[in-house]
């Protein structure tokens, strides 16, 4: 919202942090908890790339935050791109190595499926505590992406692993889909159909009546608020409306009994403790340094903030945490292209951070 003088900045409050931080306190997820967050990870992706047609490009554990009834959000669009439908190539390279797919890596052109890979690469980390192809340097990372194939421990079910096999597919064209993964057996039991719409902040037609009420109760005119919406102006009663009508969504959504519903994770640890079992705590297998991939440049150590309440948690020492690569030269390149940001639309699910 803005008056004559400044600008005012509403933000949503995710209280319960990142998904990387959420596996370096806890540990691996149990492959139930687990499904449940690729479920909605894979409901955003339809919306993104049906829906919008916005390619992400930038899908990793940093970049999923969860809400205060541990329903996910996804951040930072800064690489990602508006593309004329879902099928269009794209060349730029970009995102971060240890999640990008080896199209993308590679400087080869590239499509939505990009993004599933990136996907699977999320589901492997959040059931194993790291990533599936990763070393001390993000060069052996990329030749680990590009011939190797993922290692699966022997505790992750084979429903799990024929899933991951699928995601981490090298030829994009023999990928799965996102619709061949809505009907696989680990998300289908999750991800039923939904309606987008109905979580909409503004359908397009006519404000919320209890949320028109709420104002009016409250001294606020709405005679033009409807109008204000429909032509996405950002006057002080429609802004008012959104941030009410973003509240009373989020309860709605975790009242449903939808597939955007996660109720509390459990972790490895805690599925096995409920057994009578004892697993160790999770171990940091190395520290990721950042480094630029064009460069003999000796790698340097990536900074930790820290503080002096609470304890540090050394994300930087986490295996599922890599460097991003803002752009990188390619022979073939053409002319770089520029990342567009996501639009402002009234319509987006919830699950999409757009501030």
């Amino acid at each position: 919202m803005e008056d004559e003088k400044y600008f005012f900045i509403v933000m949503e409050y995710l209280e319960n942090g990142t998904l990387l931080e959420y596996v370096n306190k806890n540990g691996p997820l149990s492959e139930d908890s687990a499904s449940r967050v690729f479920s909605q990870l894979i409901s955003v992706l339809d919306y993104l790339h049906n829906t919008m047609n916005i390619i992400h490009r930038d899908i990793k554990a940093e970049n999923i935050m969860f809400d205060k009834n541990m329903n996910i959000r996804i951040i930072d669009f800064g690489f990602s791109k508006i593309l004329s439908s879902n099928m269009q190539i794209v060349t730029t390279s970009c995102g971060s190595p240890g999640y990008a797919s080896p199209e993308l890596i590679s400087g080869f052109p590239y499509r939505t499926s990009s993004d599933i890979w990136s996907a699977g690469i999320v589901l492997y980390a959040m059931t194993t505590g790291s990533l599936p192809f990763q070393s001390f340097n993000t060069q052996r990372s990329i030749e680990l992406i590009m011939n190797s194939d993922p290692q699966y421990p022997s505790r992750l079910s084979s429903i799990l692993v024929d899933l991951l096999d699928k995601l981490l597919t090298k030829d994009p064209d023999l990928r799965i889909t996102l619709d061949q993964i809505k009907e696989h057996p680990l998300v289908a039991c999750w991800l039923h159909d939904c309606d987008y719409m109905k979580y909409a902040l503004f359908d397009g037609k006519e404000a919320d009546p209890q949320i028109t009420q709420k104002l009016n109760i409250l001294k606020y005119n709405t005679d033009t608020l409807t109008e204000d919406l429909k032509r996405h102006l950002r006057t002080p009663i429609a802004t008012l409306y959104l941030i009410f009508k973003n509240e009373k969504t989020i309860e709605e959504m975790s009242r449903s009994n939808t597939c955007i519903r996660l109720p509390k994770l459990i972790t490895e640890r805690e599925d096995l403790r409920s057994t009578h079992h004892v697993l160790s705590p999770l171990k940091m297998k190395f520290a990721i340094t950042k480094q630029n991939p064009n460069t003999k440049s000796l790698p340097q150590p990536k900074p930790v903030l820290r503080f002096e309440i609470p304890q540090p948690r050394q994300i930087a020492n986490s295996p599922i945490v890599v460097p991003k690569i803002r752009r990188r030269e390619r022979l073939n390149s053409a002319d770089p292209e520029l990342s567009l940001t996501i639009p402002r639309d009234w319509g987006s699910p919830l699950f999409l951070n757009k501030m």
